[in-house]
């Protein structure tokens, strides 16, 4: 007997919002990351999940990493939250990415900035 899948509606995402490759075995857990991503008080605009072991966020602080998806989803967003002022300290620009995989330990990497050429010195 074929096992039916559930379809998933994306109808209920924030206006604005793209979600990116969703395999159809993770669904259900899906569903439950849905929940508190939708009540993320951080605009969110797309869900990147093109790799099951590294769910990505693009929000208006710029690209986060939350790893494969887990229970502590709800913390990650949390501790995402609380770097809302991050862009009083840091240029946005800046920031390659910021890693949430250990919501204890957030860790925001930047550009690598290239330096500029030195002037040459006229002999």
């Amino acid at each position: 007997m074929q096992k039916r899948l559930k379809k998933l509606s994306l109808k209920k995402l924030p206006a604005n919002t793209t979600l990116v490759a969703l395999d159809p075995n993770i669904q259900k857990q899906w569903q439950n990351a849905f929940k508190a991503i939708h009540s993320s008080p951080l605009k969110i605009q797309e869900l990147d999940w093109q790799n099951p072991n590294d769910l990505q966020l693009k929000t208006e602080l710029g690209t986060v990493r939350l790893g494969p998806l887990s229970a502590k989803i709800s913390d990650q967003l949390k501790a995402l939250d609380k770097m809302r002022a991050l862009p009083q300290t840091v240029d946005l620009r800046k920031i390659k990415s910021i890693d949430l995989e250990n919501p204890e330990n957030p860790v925001v990497e930047l550009n690598q900035s290239t330096p500029s050429p030195k002037p040459q010195k006229s002999p």
